[in-house]
């Protein structure tokens, strides 16, 4: 099996078909080298998707257990919740209406 397109390329470039006496090339011997490469296509790309798929499954893993540290940490380091003074208003009420954004008719 070909371990890259440069392989396949190499195998292409170095193939010979049977000739025939009248009419060029034997057409039965073309179909078959045709299928040996289609073949090897076929089997590179395999490869490489396996190859890609656990590169994924390890990226992915790897982006979890940062998370997950990342996670732990913030809990650590963050402050206790402190309850809010009674006057305090929720956030939007300090935006005067005039500089709220207008939502979309989807949000409204």
């Amino acid at each position: 099996m070909a371990r890259s397109v440069e392989e396949i390329a190499q195998l292409l470039k170095d193939t010979r078909f049977k000739r025939r006496l009248i009419g060029g090339v034997d057409e039965d011997d073309v179909w078959r080298k045709l299928e040996r490469l289609n073949g090897e296509y076929v089997a590179l790309i395999e490869a490489m998707e396996q190859r890609h798929q656990g590169a994924l499954r390890e990226c992915r893993g790897r982006i979890a257990a940062l998370k997950d540290q990342l996670g732990g940490a913030q809990r650590r380091e963050m402050p206790a919740a402190r309850p809010a003074p009674a006057d305090a208003s929720p956030p939007e009420a300090e935006i005067e209406p005039a500089e709220r954004p207008a939502l979309s008719e989807d949000f409204q």
